[in-house]
């Protein structure tokens, strides 16, 4: 058993039973200091509510998590894309049950330029989840995503994943020398 921590969620992977368990991060301790502020200055209370571009609103600290669950529970039962790992069911976004898939061991930057060059250049579009080797497996020698919960990761499956998934080469690797 491993667990992973991600921004919004928990990891538990349990490889023996083909399994991952995703959990959402509430941050509650948080909230309720934000909450607070809110007390201490009404004025600031669109701040702390998450409605300005602030990283950490109240909303995102008690519901990011969750939603994430909720998103890519929804996107794998509605597409059934090749390309995600998939999502068995979630309970409420409380909980998701994945499949569990060992991570790529690529190095970053060659993992990197190889999708790039694959997608032309399509992945830049979701440069955080598609840069992380992590965040894909290999499963009968095709490439999946792990973690697909964002709309902005989930557009570009649905124009390149399949294309990825067809021509990602695990022995790729990048050299800068013979690019010149």
């Amino acid at each position: 058993m491993k667990i992973k921590k991600g921004e919004n969620r928990i990891v538990v992977l349990l490889p023996a039973l083909n399994l991952a368990l995703k959990f959402p991060r509430i941050r509650l301790w948080l909230a309720l200091k934000w909450a607070r502020e809110i007390f201490k200055t009404p004025e600031h209370w669109e701040h702390y509510l998450g409605q300005t571009v602030h990283h950490y609103g109240i909303k995102r600290c008690l519901f990011k998590g969750i939603a994430d669950n909720w998103n890519e529970r929804r996107f794998y039962h509605k597409t059934g894309h090749a390309f995600l790992q998939p999502t068995h069911c979630s309970l409420f976004g409380l909980c998701n049950l994945q499949r569990y898939g060992q991570p790529v061991n690529h190095e970053k930057q060659s993992f990197w330029i190889n999708l790039q060059e694959i997608s032309d250049y399509e992945v830049t579009a979701d440069g955080h989840h598609f840069y992380e080797p992590a965040n894909f497996c290999l499963e009968d020698g095709k490439l999946r995503i792990l973690d697909y919960a964002e709309t902005r990761t989930q557009e570009v499956i649905l124009k390149v994943g399949l294309m990825l998934q067809r021509n990602y080469d695990p022995n790729y690797i990048y050299a800068e020398e013979s690019r010149s």
